[in-house]
């Protein structure tokens, strides 16, 4: 089996695939202008995999082992994504794209002490990273 990334640790790993922002752009869903739509959280959650293409393949596998997200459509896996971290509804006071990225964060954390986790091409990653990088590969279209 070919490895798609270069021999780096878990940490480093997880450190580079999701880079969270540290302060908030001004655009619309971070809190200047109203809540965010699932658009723009699904756009903010893909900007959140620093490295797409790895992801992308990652999502791939995963979807395909994963009979619950087997057919599922770009919409819908981002608002399973935002039920997991505890967005069950956009328009919640509060809720902005920071805000979800310091949840998405959290849970990738808690998936790991729950040990809900998955193994997609020889990676352990949590669930949530896992649906992130499906999520990266149902934005890019391409479900070869």
């Amino acid at each position: 089996m070919k490895r798609v990334f270069a021999l780096q640790t878990r940490r480093t790993f997880v450190k580079n695939a999701l880079c969270i922002t540290a302060t908030a752009v001004i655009v619309p869903g971070c809190g200047f202008g109203g809540p965010p739509s699932v658009k723009e959280a699904t756009s903010y959650l893909v900007g959140l995999v620093r490295h797409p293409e790895e992801a992308r393949k990652m999502g791939s596998s995963y979807l395909k082992a994963d009979e619950a997200l087997e057919s599922v459509s770009l919409h819908s896996l981002t608002e399973v994504i935002l039920k997991d971290v505890g967005v069950d509804n956009l328009n919640t006071p509060g809720i902005s794209l920071e805000t979800i990225g310091r949840k998405v964060a959290s849970r990738v954390r808690q998936d790991f002490t729950d040990e809900t986790v998955v193994t997609v091409n020889g990676w352990l990653l949590s669930r949530t990273e896992a649906r992130l990088c499906a999520l990266v590969h149902l934005s890019q279209g391409d479900h070869s």
